[in-house]
């Protein structure tokens, strides 16, 4: 199927679906709290409306709007936030340049040495898991020149030197937790990094180091 923009394409709904029967299979996952695992949106919807429903019983008053922040609750109403800084750049000119990141610029070394001559050079920052560097660069308008190291196997290394554990810097947070000498010597580092984001986000994002 082709179409050049979505304004004439049809786009299917609930009533094109045949019938589908669902069969939630239960297995234990490790990843999950007390062993639990997501079936999907279904029960990211009911979390907030059970919590709702809770204050509500609680304070004897009905609340039909979400999020339930603190005045909300207390109140019965928002009381007006600060503005965000994303939102303050959106006033200005430059708005559309730090949103979509066009000063960026990503360059793929192919060994360590060309990786260090490429951060040699100045607005040069590396880039290996990206959850952090992408974010912040929304905040940039000058431009930058990200030096991608996530395919150095040199830096994604774990090694023991003279009774000490070096981390290299690609070496994600899944991988720290999992170690077995980390675990053993270091268990306040791998309670730590359990602590960071989803697991997705641990699969992908690495420590981070300022380069000045």
């Amino acid at each position: 199927m082709k179409s050049e923009n979505f304004d004439t394409y049809l786009l299917p709904t609930i009533q094109d679906m045949p019938h589908i029967d669902i069969i939630a299979v239960e297995n234990h996952d490790r990843a999950g709290p007390l062993g639990a695992k997501v079936i999907g949106e279904p029960v990211l919807e009911l979390g907030a409306a059970a919590l709702n429903n809770a204050v509500c019983f609680a304070l004897e008053k009905r609340n039909r709007q979400l999020p339930l922040t603190l005045e909300r609750v207390r109140l019965g109403y928002n009381l007006k936030k600060p503005e965000r800084q994303s939102e303050l750049m959106a006033e200005g000119a430059e708005h559309k340049q730090v949103l979509r990141l066009n000063t960026l610029r990503m360059a793929t070394p192919k060994n360590l040495d060309e990786a260090l001559r490429m951060l040699a050079r100045e607005n040069s920052q590396p880039i290996a898991g990206g959850t952090d560097v992408l974010v912040q660069a929304r905040l940039k308008t000058d431009e930058v020149e990200l030096v991608n190291i996530a395919g150095l196997q040199e830096l994604r290394q774990i090694e023991e030197l003279n009774d000490e554990l070096i981390i290299g810097s690609g070496v994600c947070f899944t991988d720290l937790v999992r170690h077995p000498q980390i675990k053993a010597r270091y268990p306040l580092l791998v309670t730590a990094c359990k602590t960071i984001g989803s697991l997705q986000l641990r699969n992908q994002a690495t420590r981070r180091r300022e380069y000045r």
